[in-house]
């Protein structure tokens, strides 16, 4: 009988390049590829044309497939002579049942190899600019899953989710329970004024971050619900409060010089305008202007670009996101909600000069600037 070989691969946190090459080698040689929920479509590319492709992800409440119908699975197309990548998110062994999948491989008699993949612990919180670890702030790290954990009424459950000085904890899976989580935790020393981070689609272009302390951050996500979904990760500690200062997709507030600006081809007269007509009757103004720096390009807010410039005004207060980075963070403020993002669709209408596809540029709705105590510019 020939017999096959099953690779159990870590997919990493979702962004495609953090594939490591050796997955990225795996992925396009084998003939079967059972991938689960959390892995990028994108990644699923490099596959093999004539690949068989087999989804079996997981969602909380919503199984594909159980188990050990994935162990039967993965069995079955070995035993008929075929390499088989079992396609995990994150790192197989840590919290994806690499370690289960493995013995049963072992059990049975199936050559397997294990490639480690860039976990979602480490990439996303990496990603954000949360280090786990810190001299002056964290000397040690806790992970936990916070699936299920409120069913356990064990003291010892909660033995890992006690405070500790310097101690950085990390909960996945999570989401459903963040508003007990919180209280537990405080009800276990942590203090109120602890920073907390949610990230939410952790390196994938959809990427929200809601950041705040255990006092107050039940309230605030309460305000962007529609916005987040799982798979979310939860970061409590002071390392979190180092985002301000590290973090390389923060969104700033800045005055652009417009002259190194392009306008959009697409703009449509009309909408210039009216634009510049409320600009007119407008005392202080902030813009919502997102660019791709790399080439100058304004990608939603063009219209509004068009009218400063018909204006002939050459500085004008700007939220500013730089779209060059390699995926998209959006940090949300007290009145934002942002509609969904399709970046490599925005980026090549912006290169090409075409207008942009339906629901994929970038909405700020029900958006209010900062209260200022003195205009930011005037229009005589």
């Amino acid at each position: 009988m020939i017999q096959g070989i099953v690779y159990l691969v870590g997919g990493g946190p979702g962004d495609p390049e953090l594939l490591t090459v050796k997955g990225l080698r795996c992925l396009k040689k084998c003939e079967v590829v059972i991938y689960d929920a959390l892995i990028n479509p994108m990644i699923l590319e490099d596959c093999p044309p004539a690949s068989e492709k087999i989804f079996v992800g997981k969602r909380r409440h919503r199984h594909t497939f159980e188990q050990n119908e994935i162990n039967e699975l993965m069995l079955k197309r070995a035993r008929e002579g075929k390499s088989v990548c079992r396609l995990k998110g994150g790192d197989p062994f840590l919290f994806g049942r690499g370690g289960e999948e493995a013995e049963f491989l072992f059990k049975h008699g199936i050559p397997f190899e294990i490639i480690p993949g860039i976990s979602s612990v480490i990439g996303i919180s990496t990603a954000v600019g949360i280090p786990l670890t810190h001299r002056d702030y964290a000397s040690h790290v806790t992970i936990v899953t916070g699936s299920g954990a409120q069913k356990e009424e064990d003291p010892d459950q909660w033995k890992p989710y006690h405070y500790l000085e310097k101690k950085t904890l990390v909960i996945l899976m999570g989401f459903a329970h963040t508003e007990a989580t919180i209280q537990r935790l405080l009800s276990l020393g942590w203090p109120e004024k602890t920073p907390l981070a949610m990230i939410c689609s952790g390196t994938w272009p959809c990427q929200i971050v809601i950041d705040g302390t255990l006092n107050n951050f039940t309230h605030k996500a309460k305000k962007f619900e529609a916005l987040l979904s799982a798979p979310a990760m939860l970061v409590v500690g002071e390392v979190v409060s180092l985002r301000n200062r590290i973090s390389p997709q923060a969104v700033e507030f800045d005055f652009l010089p417009l002259s190194q600006l392009k306008i959009h081809e697409g703009t449509l007269p009309e909408r210039v305008q009216r634009i510049k007509e409320e600009l007119r009757s407008a005392e202080k103004v902030l813009t919502p202007l997102w660019i791709e720096r790399n080439h100058s390009i304004v990608l939603n807010g063009h219209h509004r670009l068009a009218a400063f410039k018909e204006l002939k005004l050459d500085l004008a207060p700007c939220l500013l996101l730089d779209y060059s980075s390699p995926y998209l963070e959006v940090q949300v403020c007290e009145e934002a909600s942002i509609q969904w993002i399709d970046k490599k669709a925005v980026l090549k209408a912006a290169l090409d000069c075409q207008p942009f596809p339906p629901r994929s540029s970038f909405h700020l709705l029900k958006f209010n600037p900062p209260q200022f105590e003195t205009p930011l510019f005037l229009l005589k």
